[in-house]
């Protein structure tokens, strides 16, 4: 915003928020207790593999199912792929469930903007661990994601997670937060941006 400001008339920048269909991603009425614990990682632009893959390899020995969502030529930066289940080219409904059915989803980033998958984990109520950086912050705080910037701090957040199971709070504040970014809401401001400007 601050290089746009710079460079064109203030009047024609304004920041708004990237969106999501809260009516499709949403939380299911229940969350099988008994079923095995899951986390989920989602994607590939600017993600930190190098952090993902150290992290992998220390909680790939606890007791739960690592679930990773990734284009086919990305999978070679994956290492640990035993541990894994990878889905590539699944449906909206199958990437929906995993959101739903995981304690977290985890995401480490080199940089980001606007992240679909964090908007979509969090419409599903699904709490966040990641980096605080870049925008972020402009879609996280501490009541519905754990910031963490390195290995270890990563390693902890999804262990105290794991442990605690499914928090609920940090659920309904993740759902909460995502109803701020429903895109019925950012259209209106998209589209009264242009009348603005036109």
């Amino acid at each position: 915003m601050e290089f746009l400001i710079d460079n064109l008339p203030s009047r024609k920048v304004k920041l708004i928020h990237h969106g999501v269909d809260i009516n499709f991603f949403k939380p299911s009425k229940a969350i099988d207790s008994n079923s095995r614990q899951s986390i989920l990682y989602v994607g590939q632009h600017l993600r930190d593999f190098e952090l993902l893959n150290q992290v992998i390899d220390v909680v790939k020995n606890m007791k739960i199912d690592i679930n990773i969502v990734i284009h086919p030529s990305y999978i070679q930066f994956l290492k640990n792929k035993k541990y894994l289940n990878i889905f590539t080219s699944i449906s909206d409904s199958k990437l929906r469930s995993l959101y739903r059915n995981s304690i977290c989803l985890f995401l480490p980033f080199k940089d980001v903007t606007a992240c679909n998958s964090i908007l979509e984990a969090l419409a599903c109520g699904t709490p966040i661990i990641s980096n605080k950086i870049g925008d972020n912050t402009d879609y996280l705080d501490d009541k519905c994601a754990i910031f963490a910037n390195d290995k270890d701090s990563f390693i902890d957040s999804i262990k105290y997670l794991v442990k605690i199971k499914n928090d609920e709070t940090m659920r309904l504040e993740a759902r909460n937060k995502a109803l701020k970014f429903d895109w019925k809401l950012i259209s209106e401001k998209i589209q009264k941006f242009y009348r603005e400007v036109t």
